[in-house]
């Protein structure tokens, strides 16, 4: 099979794909490296995108979930990989990118990642807000902390982590919507 064969098969894909992602974690392999083992052709070339129902936007049905790998410090050692993904990730067709203020520091390393590579407005951004027995102040002051760590004024989308208090935190999110901060 050669790279610019368009029949890659869905197992093909993956041990490509896992491979330039250890090699990419483990820092044993840059971007650009990568790049030049695939040609010209890069892996999200041909990435899968679905419709958002209510809009008809396709965003990619794969991103980078943050959950572990972005809770660092603020070494560059720790953050140089993680934002060379983030500052390459529209070029290589990528988009979503899904975090959680329950992921430790993972809003602030993605938050100053984005700002850091200036390409806000080519990600789409998704969190979370608790739910779970939470009164309004609490959810409300969970989602301008994510706001502020994120440096984002408005979020693409804005998931209930579990629906313990659905009742009272959709109103919020609601009037977020309305006013622009939440699109989805």
């Amino acid at each position: 099979m050669t790279v610019d064969d368009r029949s890659l098969t869905r197992r093909e894909a993956t041990k490509i794909g896992v491979g330039v992602g250890a090699g990419l974690t483990l820092g044993q392999l840059s971007l650009d490296a990568a790049e030049a083992r695939l040609g010209k052709r890069t892996l999200c070339q041909d990435l899968i995108t679905k419709p958002i129902p209510s809009s008809g936007e396709r965003i990619p049905v794969v991103g980078i979930g943050t959950a572990q790998r972005y809770d660092v410090g603020v070494s560059g050692g720790e953050r140089a990989p993680l934002g060379e993904v983030i500052r390459n990730l529209p070029d290589l067709g990528g988009q979503l990118v899904d975090t959680a203020p329950g992921y430790g520091r993972v809003d602030t390393v993605v938050g100053d990642l984005i700002a850091e590579a200036g390409n806000r407005n080519q990600i789409f951004l998704a969190t979370k807000v608790g739910a779970g027995r939470r009164s309004v102040e609490v959810a409300r002051e969970e989602i301008e902390r994510s706001r502020e760590r994120l440096h984002s004024d408005r979020f693409d989308l804005l998931q209930v982590h579990n629906l313990g208090s659905v009742n009272e935190v959709l109103p919020i999110l609601r009037e977020m919507k309305q006013d622009g901060h939440i699109r989805y």
